[in-house]
Formats: structure tokens, C-alpha cells, sequence
């Protein structure tokens, strides 16, 4: 195996080695960060809905109670 072939897997085998490293160091530091500022955002958009239901049963409560007593004085 002459010289340069040996100089040429050497350099692939350390850029490999390179992006190895760099994935690895991606996934344990910023992975971790974006993974619980995705949960956060979750947990957020779930509060949101649950309010917007919460509101739109309030108001539907309120309209049927104000027509039940017009229905029971008039019926």
C-alpha cells in the first residue's frame, strides 16, 4: 500500500471520526434543550385549547340557562 493510499484513509477515517463527534455533541447538548422547548410548547398549546373550550362550554352554559327561564315563565 503505497503512501498517499495510507494518507488518504487516514484523512477519511478523521473526518469521519470529526462528524461522529459533532453528531454526538448535537444531539447531548442542544437535543436536550429543543426536546423540552418542544414539551414546553406543547403544554402550552394544550393549556390554550382547554381554555378555549373551558370558555366556549361557559358561554354555551350561559345562553341555555337564560332560555330555560324564558321557556319555563312563557311555556
Amino acid at each position: 500500500m503505497s503512501l498517499s493510499r495510507k494518507i488518504l484513509i487516514f484523512y477519511i477515517g478523521l473526518i469521519i471520526l470529526f462528524i461522529g463527534t459533532i453528531f454526538i455533541i448535537e444531539k447531548e447538548f442542544w437535543g436536550r434543550g429543543y426536546l423540552k422547548l418542544e414539551e414546553k410548547e406543547v403544554a402550552d398549546n394544550i393549556q390554550r385549547v382547554a381554555n378555549a373550550w373551558q370558555s366556549e362550554i361557559d358561554r354555551i352554559s350561559s345562553s341555555t340557562i337564560d332560555y330555560s327561564i324564558w321557556a319555563l315563565v312563557f311555556g
